[in-house]
């Protein structure tokens, strides 16, 4: 493939880039680097990483990943129901909410529930929770891309439910954590 006209114009040259694929080389024309190619021929490094490249249903089919149906509380044996492991991420959810709603809409001091001092003070630890959040967020992003899960759905999760958001998606990407042991 050209670059079009207008930048071929003011690199005055076509250079390549290769990329490799299954079963042969493809090249691209790129500004600032050296052509790849010379008279059809491969460079060692991309000829090795072509014949590495899984092929077929291996290198098309995504890892997949299940809902699990119970959850084990580490460093323990004891396995709880997934209904109830989500029932705690909705209840944290709702306490976060409720927690912004004291800090920020000014209603709770209105009411004489809580003093304007305690709403700064909530608004303070929720600014320190969602802060702590979004760096276990990114932690998880991170471990997504680490074990090939998908990123937005582990990122999504770490921010929204911290610690428990992290945890969920380790036991997600690891069936001995979410599945009794058989006895056998």
């Amino acid at each position: 493939m050209l670059l079009s006209s207008r930048r071929a114009a003011v690199s005055g040259s076509h250079q390549q880039r290769c990329a490799p694929r299954v079963s042969h080389v493809v090249c691209v024309a790129r500004l600032g680097t050296k052509p790849a190619v010379e008279k059809g021929k491969a460079p060692a490094k991309l000829a090795k990483a072509a014949k590495a490249a899984p092929t077929g249903a291996s290198a098309a089919a995504p890892r997949k990943f299940e809902d699990p149906e119970e959850y084990r509380l580490w460093p323990t044996n004891i396995y709880i129901p997934a209904l109830y492991y989500n029932a705690v991420l909705a209840g944290e959810i709702l306490f976060y909410a409720a927690l912004a709603d004291a800090a920020f809409s000014g209603d709770w001091s209105r009411i004489g529930v809580l003093t304007p001092e305690q709403e700064v003070l909530a608004g303070k630890a929720f600014y320190f929770i969602m802060s702590a959040h979004a760096a276990v967020g990114v932690i998880s992003a991170a471990y997504a891309t680490r074990v090939q899960y998908p990123v937005l759905d582990a990122g999504v999760r770490g921010f929204l439910f911290g610690t428990l958001g992290l945890y969920d998606v380790y036991v997600r990407t690891h069936e001995d954590f979410s599945h009794r042991p058989t006895d056998n």
